[in-house]
């Protein structure tokens, strides 16, 4: 039997997680940016970061370098995200948006998964 490394079952893990992700964008983009998907969204990116702060240790230097640059972009993003939905209440059918200047790390994101 093969055994797979901790690294890769991260890393497999993060590939299925990021997929969803694209998934729910697409939804909310094509919806009207209703809160439903960017609370399905939110949910999705705590359950990344859980991944990667359980996983880091299995990482390279360099990899752990990468997968903090997508951490840090989603406790930005989960941030500003606790602020918005305080302060405009909205309900599920709801437009929900906010500004951030932290971009996904599209080119870190891409390296981690596919290296």
């Amino acid at each position: 039997m093969i055994e797979i490394s901790e690294e890769k079952k991260f890393i497999e893990l993060l590939k299925v997680y990021l997929n969803y992700t694209k998934k729910i964008h697409t939804e909310y983009m094509n919806h009207g940016k209703k809160f439903v998907y960017a609370k399905i969204l939110h949910r999705t990116n705590k359950k990344i970061r859980k991944l990667i702060e359980k996983n880091l240790f299995f990482l390279s230097i360099q990899k752990q370098k990468l997968a903090l640059d997508l951490l840090f972009h989603i406790e930005v993003w989960e941030t500003i995200w606790t602020l918005e939905y305080d302060k405009q209440s909205p309900d599920w059918n709801d437009s929900f948006t906010f500004e951030s200047e932290n971009k996904f790390p599209r080119e870190s994101t891409t390296i981690l998964i596919n290296d």
